[in-house]
């Protein structure tokens, strides 16, 4: 039985985490198909936009015991999150995104910004010792 490289209470095992990586990945994948002329515009945006949403999560989750840094780490998830729908809607208004993927990713953005404001309630918790509920199991 191989163990598990990650301990159980690092960043790489938040629901939150979990849900902006494969967002992430989904993003890149989707903008392959973008026409050639956007490689360098709306790709771009769309796909820094959705690798700081994961960058955001772990700066915050490494840093949870100073409140001021972990509320603007998890703040600036919350900002990218609506920067991300905001070239989401760009994206989809050009026709680079069918109607399914528009709201899939839209629906996923949502719930990643959810995700980080349980995170936000759970912070005192989190320091009187106990493990967060976004934790997965």
């Amino acid at each position: 039985m191989v163990a598990n490289p990650t301990p159980r209470h690092a960043p790489l095992n938040l629901r939150a985490y979990r849900q902006a990586h494969a967002l992430a990945s989904d993003v890149f994948w989707l903008t392959r198909r973008f026409p050639a002329q956007e490689r360098y515009e709306q790709t771009h945006q769309l796909r820094q936009t959705s690798l700081a949403l994961r960058t955001h999560i772990v700066k915050a989750w490494t840093l949870r015991y100073s409140a001021p840094v972990y509320h603007f780490h998890l703040h600036a998830v919350l900002r990218m999150g609506t920067v991300l729908l905001n070239e989401i809607d760009t994206a989809h208004a050009c026709a680079y995104l069918t109607g399914t993927e528009y709201l899939s990713l839209c629906t996923r953005v949502q719930s990643l910004k959810r995700q980080v404001r349980q995170l936000q309630k759970q912070r005192i918790s989190i320091l009187a010792g106990g493990m967060p509920e976004d934790l997965a199991a």
